[in-house]
């Protein structure tokens, strides 16, 4: 999937307009971190990159927003990090959206019980910080994602690679403001499960016919979604979905699938 979408930083642009009217040298204090993400956040993945404006060094990481969680970790000299920022398109976010990117990733490794025994917790005090919990109160922290309106196809691609990927926190950041008054975000990813959570989506479309229109801003949505299941089935499962417009895009309000029919079963190795 190409680029859907980059962070809104709105909140970061207030508190840039905030620093440039405080003393010489306050900036620096205020910000300690210069803190720069990749654009694929939406895809699954990206790569975060924390420098340390005092000493120039940065810590970079690569994450996936699957199962696997945090990928690499590798520290940058201060003459590494300007390479860094040339090969690679990227913006700038808040310490405390990097902070949030990096927990976002590192947890799922715990709740799926992947290994976390390489995770150098001890070099980085940025994987330390990713349980301390004055790093979450803050709703500067938070991340907005811009689906337009014109954009519900790549918004709902977006939904069911973040199903496809077990990604909670952005199926979270992607639901309505009614699903998301019903629990914190953090514990909302701790406790999702979903019936399709471990089906591998290949494909879908919507039965354009038989969108309903629900009232002001509010939609229903029948697709098809094909894939593989974990005993290597080849499905086709119906969902319906229901949308509201919210923040000037679409968002989730309700999913539910009613029949998954089976393709053909794929043979195993040998066979």
């Amino acid at each position: 999937m190409g680029q859907v979408i980059s962070f809104c930083n709105i909140v970061q642009k207030k508190r840039q307009q905030d620093l440039r009217t405080l003393p010489p040298g306050m900036a620096q204090q205020q910000e300690p971190y210069a803190c720069y993400v990749t654009l694929e956040r939406l895809n699954g993945y990206c790569d975060l990159l924390i420098r340390d404006r005092a000493t120039g060094r940065a810590d970079w990481f690569f994450l996936r927003f699957s199962p696997e969680g945090l990928i690499r970790y590798t520290s940058l000299e201060q003459a590494e990090v300007p390479q860094w920022l040339e090969r690679r398109a990227h913006c700038s976010i808040t310490y405390l959206q990097a902070i949030r990117l990096l927990g976002d990733a590192v947890r799922q490794r715990y709740k799926y019980h992947e290994s976390t025994d390489w995770i150098p917790e001890a070099q980085s005090v940025h994987l330390r910080r990713i349980w301390q919990e004055e790093y979450y109160r803050d709703a500067a922290g938070d991340i907005s994602w811009f689906l337009p309106k014109q954009e519900c196809s790549a918004m709902l691609q977006t939904w069911l690679q973040a199903l496809g990927n077990k990604d909670a926190v952005l199926l979270y950041d992607l639901s309505a403001s009614q699903v998301q008054g019903r629990a914190q975000r953090s514990l909302f990813a701790h406790c999702w499960s979903h019936a399709l959570e471990d089906f591998k989506i290949l494909g879908y479309e919507v039965d354009r016919e038989s969108v309903l229109y629900n009232g002001m801003d509010d939609y229903t949505l029948f697709l098809t979604v094909y894939g593989s299941s974990r005993d290597r089935q080849m499905l086709s499962v119906d969902l319906r979905l229901r949308l509201v417009e919210e923040q000037a895009g679409f968002r989730i309000l309700h999913d539910q699938v009613l029949e998954s029919r089976s393709i053909y079963q794929k043979p195993c190795c040998g066979q």
